[in-house]
Order: C-alpha cells, then sequence, then structure tokens
C-alpha cells in the first residue's frame, strides 16, 4: 500500500492515533546494529499503523516480515510510548511535500500518536532489508553511532538497548542474534556487548549450560590464542525446551541470606542495577489477579489497579539505608548485613480492602484486616508477584533472599522509605551479586527448603 492510498483509508482502516515501533537489533562485528529507515535527512524506526481489526502483536510481525522478509523471529513487547505532546505533523509534512503529495492540515495522522514499543532479534545476514514505497533508504546502524533521527525515536532505541539488558539477564535471549551455530566464546562476547560489562568466562559459560538451553554440536572449529591452535566445540539453540528449563529454575530457586560483614561494592553498574530491577518487576506484574485496589491506593505516579506495591533500592541506596537504620529503633540486626551485600532491594506490600472509617494518620497497619474473599484474592496475587521475582533472580544467576523486613516494617523506617502505613508491609526481597556465595562470607540457606516436601504430605487426590 503506497502513502497516498494510507491518507485516503486511514480513518476507515486502521486505529485512531495508534501505532506499532519495531526497534530491529542485529549484532555483527561485535556491536549491536538497528535497521533504520531513511526519509530525506531523518532516519526513523520501522513502524506502521494497526488495523481496526488486527491482533496488535500480529501488526508488530506484519511490520517486521515486510522490512525483514522473516517470517520467524524473536519479537517482544518492551514498553509504550505516549508523551502529551508526541506528533510527527511537521515530519509528515516533509514527507509528503518532498513525494510531491498533499494532506489535509485537520488529518488525524498529523495529530498525537501513542506507539507500541517492540523489539526483535534477528540474524543479520538472514535478513534481506526492504526499502518500502516512500522511504528513501533502509540500513544498518550501530547503536552507538546512530545517525540524526525523528522525534522520540533514538529515546526509544536507548530504552529497548536498556530493556535488552534485564531481558537477557533472566531469560537469555541473545542468541537470537547469532546464526544456528556459535561457539561459547562467540555467546560470552555477544552478552558483554549486550550488558556493556566484562563477564568471567568460566562462571558465564557454566551458568549458560546450567540453563539446558545450549547444546554441543558435532562440529568443530579452530582459533589461535597465544600462538596455539585450539579447537572450541561449535554450540546450538535446543529447540522447544523452555519447559525444561522453567523446571529448572523453579528447583535451583533457594533461600540464601547473604551476610556481609561491611559494605560491599557494587558489581553492576547503576544502569545494569536499574535493568535488572525493571525485568523482576515486570516478571511481578505478570502475576494474575481478580480484584482491582481501591481507589484510596492511587497516589502519585503509583496509580495502577494491581492490589500490590513494590518499592526499590538500588545497591546505593541500600549502603544509605544500611547507614541511616543506626538510628532507627528495633536494632536492625541482619537486615544492615543483606543491605550491605545486596545488588538491589524490593519492598512489597499489599492493599487491603478496609470497612468503616479509617484515620487520617496511621501509627500502624490496618491489622487485623477483613478476611473476605477480595483480600484473600489480593494475597494471592502479592504472593505470585513475589514468587516471579524469586523465580527471575535465579534464571539471572543472582542469590536471593525473602524476608520479612524486621525493623523496615516500624513506621519510623517506613517513613524513610516513604512507604506509605495503610499499606501491609508483606517484606523485602534482597538480591545479592552472582558471585555472593563464592566471596567466603556467612551464607545461611533456607530452615525448612527440605522440610515437609514428600506429595503426600500436603497434598491428595480427589475421586468421585
Amino acid at each position: 500500500m503506497n502513502l497516498s492510498q494510507i491518507v485516503n483509508q486511514y480513518s476507515d482502516k486502521y486505529l485512531p492515533h495508534l501505532s506499532a515501533d519495531i526497534v530491529i537489533f542485529g549484532y555483527k562485528n561485535d556491536a549491536l546494529h538497528c535497521l533504520l529507515l531513511q526519509f530525506g535527512d531523518r532516519w526513523f524506526l520501522p513502524g506502521g499503523h494497526i488495523e481496526k481489526n488486527e491482533d496488535v502483536g500480529n501488526a508488530a510481525e506484519r511490520i517486521v516480515e515486510a522490512r525483514t522478509s522473516l517470517q520467524r523471529k524473536f519479537l517482544h513487547f518492551f514498553n509504550v510510548f505516549g508523551n502529551g505532546e508526541r506528533t510527527f505533523s511537521e515530519d509528515f509534512k516533509r514527507i509528503f511535500q518532498a513525494k510531491g503529495l498533499e494532506i489535509d492540515q485537520n488529518h488525524p495522522m498529523l495529530d498525537r500518536y501513542v506507539t507500541l514499543g517492540y523489539i526483535a532479534l534477528v540474524e543479520m545476514d538472514s535478513v534481506t532489508p526492504k526499502v518500502g514505497s516512500f522511504d528513501d533508504d533502509i540500513a544498518w546502524h550501530p547503536v552507538n553511532d546512530l545517525p540524526a533521527m525523528v522525534g522520540d525515536h533514538e529515546q526509544i532505541i536507548r530504552n529497548a538497548q536498556e530493556y535488552l539488558v534485564g531481558l537477557n539477564e533472566y531469560s537469555p535471549v541473545g542468541h537470537h542474534l547469532l546464526p544456528e551455530y556459535f561457539t561459547m566464546p562467540q555467546l560470552h562476547k555477544l552478552n558483554q556487548t549486550i550488558t556493556g560489562r566484562d563477564l568471567d568466562r568460566s562462571r558465564f559459560q557454566k551458568k549458560m549450560l546450567a540453563l539446558d538451553i545450549y547444546k554441543r554440536h558435532d562440529e568443530i572449529t579452530t582459533s589461535v590464542r597465544d600462538g596455539i591452535r585450539i579447537f572450541i566445540p561449535m554450540m546450538e539453540k535446543i529447540p522447544s525446551n523452555a519447559d525444561k528449563a522453567i523446571k529448572k529454575v523453579i528447583s535451583r530457586r533457594k533461600t540464601t541470606k547473604v551476610l556481609a560483614e561491611a559494605p560491599w561494592s557494587p558489581t553492576l553498574t547503576p544502569e545494569a542495577q536499574h535493568s535488572l530491577i525493571n525485568s523482576l518487576l515486570e516478571l511481578a506484574s505478570s502475576a494474575p489477579y481478580h480484584y482491582k485496589s481501591a481507589e484510596r491506593y492511587k497516589r502519585g505516579d503509583l496509580t495502577s489497579t494491581l492490589p500490590f506495591r513494590a518499592y526499590t533500592l538500588n545497591a546505593n541506596n541500600c549502603r544509605i539505608l544500611a547507614d541511616r537504620l543506626h538510628e532507627v529503633q528495633p536494632p536492625a540486626g541482619k537486615i544492615m548485613n543483606m543491605l550491605w551485600a545486596a545488588e538491589a532491594m524490593i519492598v512489597i506490600s499489599w492493599l487491603p480492602d478496609v470497612f468503616g472509617e479509617q484515620p487520617e494518620v496511621r501509627e500502624m497497619e490496618p491489622v487485623p484486616f477483613t478476611g473476605n474473599l477480595r483480600n484473600m484474592e489480593h494475597i494471592a496475587a502479592a504472593s505470585a508477584a513475589i514468587q516471579n521475582i524469586l523465580l527471575g533472580a535465579t534464571a539471572a544467576g543472582h542469590p536471593s533472599y525473602w524476608s520479612s523486613g524486621g525493623t523496615l516494617r516500624q513506621k519510623e523506617a517506613r517513613t524513610l522509605l516513604g512507604i506509605p502505613m495503610d499499606e501491609i508491609f508483606l517484606g523485602c526481597l534482597f538480591v545479592f551479586p552472582e558471585d555472593a556465595l563464592e566471596r567466603g562470607v556467612d551464607v545461611k540457606l533456607g530452615k525448612l527448603r527440605t522440610e515437609g516436601k514428600e506429595l503426600s504430605s500436603w497434598s491428595k487426590s480427589i475421586e468421585l
């Protein structure tokens, strides 16, 4: 469909003011690349409108296939971009003028757009970029050397790049950028490129092989290192093995209390900590819930209907909190030691339904709470969110510990953290460095990890 047809059929064919933009990542010469379209002197992300009766995911797949000729690829939704002033009216006008076309000044295409951002991961050599009917060019560009781009498209790419770091941490997906067969050193280099940091080669290989999503291939490649020819086994992806990988993560998850004797230096950059936290919160938000939280809990930016809230601290803020807890009663105890070790801490509260007149200022949580069905559903949803975070941390290789919070539950500490007293403090999750268990510090495993696990002791099959 050409540009003139899109304009003429816009109101009848497409959802108004909504689009999908795809950040198509490739990997070559040890660098991430992005596939971009050129109109005049500016570059755009591949994108398009969504038809009125079309699934959003299908629209994204259609756009990628139109630009890459690929029918099979990794495609993942990552964010919505909808700034109140997000419009491309001037850019559209320039394009139409360059193409010798006219567009009415009141046409809805010139109004504000909200776009759904998707990440696509492709193997660059398998892609045949296709120029559309109204682009001047289509080309790969290194993400660290982008050309002049229209509107917020560079921001979308940066957001996608940051999201990819977190996504690849808890669910390795970077291999979609590699050929069908590759070496472990190539996978290691790719992951260093994605994360922007050095990764211990031995620990990385052990982590990848433990996932059971790669296997050694019969083919052997050779390389020369320090003048010596070495033989490197080729690897390949194991298809349709996600269920096995998930079961392995669940079985590996264990409560691990890491007690540092003094503040540790973080192993992750602040950006990587942010990506890790956000990736875990994305998993938490996937928890099912049946009832919306009460309107009273919509405060400031926290307006979600989810029946729980998360309050997060990166490593630096964990250390600051540890310092300030010296002044809080009761004593922080082992909470202090875990704050010294943590790369991140996530506090989870749940939002109880309460009835009758409530105090304007609370000295304690609304306990006991009303034991109705809605509150039981709320607790179940918050519990599922917590489990998702724990599994995500395990999949990313980070030991973690779930604590009831101790002194952090008290009003003085909650005021310091900005956690309202009418929310019930479920506890906090500490995420420790990947190498925490190798540092020779005091590590305590969960006391009940092996107790009561016999299926017949807690489950019963019902026959009617």
